[in-house]
């Protein structure tokens, strides 16, 4: 199992010309109670004799967990999102983001 405590602070501004902007920012912690996993597994259409194996891996048992972005609305209608998001462990990083833009039509 896992506990994902958290914490996130945004707010809204509008602009004179109706565009409202939505800026976020996210900050927690990933704790796992194990940091090891395993799989066991075999060939489907394996000879006679071929056990089945496994395969262990582990990971960081304690991660940062971050996310900032903004939405974007606009008085004629098109929305943005633009987002960050990255995990840190003590051996690893993951990082990703998006961009979302929507137009009425």
């Amino acid at each position: 199992f896992s506990v994902t405590p958290g914490s996130e602070v945004g707010g809204e501004v509008r602009a004179a010309d109706g565009t409202i902007w939505r800026p976020y920012a996210r900050a927690g912690v990933i704790v796992f109670d194990d940091n090891e996993t395993s799989v066991t597994a075999n060939f489907a259409s394996a000879p006679a004799g071929i056990l089945p194996f496994e395969v262990r891996g582990d990971f960081d048992q304690v991660q940062a967990d971050v996310e900032a972005g903004i939405h974007v609305l606009t008085a004629s209608g098109i929305n943005m999102k633009l987002n960050y998001e990255g995990r840190y462990g003590e051996d690893s990083q993951q990082h990703g983001g998006s961009v979302k833009v929507t137009a009425p039509y």
